[in-house]
């Protein structure tokens, strides 16, 4: 009777396999080969007996809850670079099937043996089905994760308790919170194409310290966006210094420059190199948004087109020279910067502050050389069109987040308990837009 029961649930779960992996649910290594054999990763050597083709080869594979991971050895010759091209391919040919099935091992195991199995698996094959996604890697052996779900494409901010300098960007494919702590990685650079999410990201960083360092922030503001983003933070407490015209710039910097300076008298006087070694609480955020606005090649081009006098240059050149200076020096006195651009060109970024920028968020770009310009690798170019979705990248580890959408209200709410004075409009997001779309006219009065 035993060996009867157990032979059925053998050959009960070889018949299930027999019939998902005819549907084409089973894993996906002997796909991902013929994917990469058909894009042409392969490489051709020269052999004993004329020339020998080499393929990628499957080293292990591992399944876990979201999904399953295999690890493949790649030739000589080929790079992770040539894989991370052709990510697309890759997508899409796992996606090639009649159905992709949201099956697990749990619903395989919940087969029940005694009943019938083959109508048990039909209602499973009704499942609505689901796209997989897909993740590259490479740490001397080439990693594809696939993924039997797909990320969150829209998550809300919520005002969460104060976590020292670390603010929530989003969450990643496992749907665990990805924090930029800026204390750990003091400047963060964002980037990405018109809608993308960099402007809410700004947003977010700027309105979650609101929230839970209001003591403790200070703000210097520069929106060359004509004040669209920043501009209703203008009149907070916390603000040292605003700008939303080139020319207002320098003034803005000089105040950073201060900071810096009494700050360093302050520490060296106590005998601390840094803030977090004296336990200062205090930290002063520059954040610009449309930093690109700023470079001094960028507007030589314009001027001479124009044949316009070179003042501006003079200034721009001014502050992208000042931006470096405080790039190199404030971190340890508290300084914190927050930078972002829709061009993300090498000229449009100053190469200090880049180079400091440990912390990069970025949302769909036009292509692999702009993905190249803030992360160091393509990947950006490739990403889905969703708002808000984007690579995160920490150190030498990047990740695909979903960041969090902070709405108008929101970014209000932590507005208003901060202002030194109110103007009608100027301090409301939601207003600002209205009038945007030519619904409302600005009323700037005092209350």
């Amino acid at each position: 009777m035993i060996f009867e029961i157990v032979s059925s649930a053998v050959f009960g779960s070889v018949a299930g396999y027999g019939y998902l992996k005819n549907n084409g649910i089973t894993n996906d290594a002997a796909k991902l080969q013929r994917i990469f054999r058909n894009c042409g990763l392969t490489v051709k050597e020269q052999g004993k007996e004329g020339k020998v083709t080499k393929e990628v080869h499957l080293y292990r594979k591992k399944k876990e809850d979201w999904g399953t991971e295999y690890v493949f050895r790649i030739p000589l010759g080929l790079s992770f670079n040539d894989f991370q091209n052709k990510i697309d391919n890759i997508r899409d040919g796992l996606n090639n099937k009649k159905k992709v099935l949201d099956i697990g091992l749990k619903d395989i195991k919940a087969i029940d043996f005694k009943k019938d199995i083959p109508k048990q698996i039909k209602g499973l094959l009704k499942k609505k089905p689901t796209q997989k996604e897909v993740d590259l890697s490479y740490d001397g052996m080439l990693r594809v994760k696939v993924y039997n779900k797909a990320m969150e494409s829209y998550l809300e901010y919520e005002e969460v308790k104060r976590n020292g300098w670390k603010v929530p960007i989003g969450v990643d494919r496992l749907g665990r919170i990805v924090y930029q702590d800026f204390d750990a990685e003091y400047y963060v650079l964002v980037a990405g194409s018109v809608g993308g999410g960099k402007s809410n990201a700004v947003n977010l960083i700027t309105s979650h310290f609101l929230f839970t360092q209001p003591e403790n922030i200070k703000l210097a503001l520069i929106d060359l966006k004509m004040g669209m983003e920043l501009g209703p933070y203008e009149n907070c407490k916390q603000v040292i210094g605003y700008a939303e015209h080139p020319e207002q710039v320098p003034a803005v910097l000089d105040k950073v420059e201060s900071y810096i300076m009494a700050m360093s008298k302050r520490l060296k006087a106590q005998g601390y190199r840094n803030v977090i070694e004296a336990g200062i609480k205090e930290r002063l955020f520059l954040i610009i948004d449309e930093i690109a606005e700023l470079s001094p090649d960028e507007e030589a081009e314009k001027k001479a087109k124009k044949g316009e006098d070179p003042t501006a240059k003079d200034i721009k050149e001014f502050a992208w020279n000042k931006i470096n200076h405080i790039a190199r020096l404030g971190r340890a006195w508290g300084v914190r910067i927050v930078s972002a651009t829709q061009h993300p060109i090498q000229e449009c970024i100053p190469k200090y502050l880049k180079r400091n920028s440990d912390g990069r968020l970025c949302f769909p770009v036009e292509d692999e050389v702009a993905s190249r310009v803030v992360l160091g690798t393509a990947g950006a170019e490739s990403l889905p069109d969703i708002s808000g979705r984007g690579l995160y990248k920490k150190g030498a580890n990047i990740t695909e987040v979903q960041t969090f959408r902070i709405l108008n209200e929101t970014i209000d709410r932590a507005i208003k308990p901060n202002l030194v004075r109110k103007e009608k409009a100027r301090h409301s997001v939601a207003d600002i837009q209205r009038a945007e779309r030519g619904t409302d006219t600005l009323v700037f009065e005092e209350a």
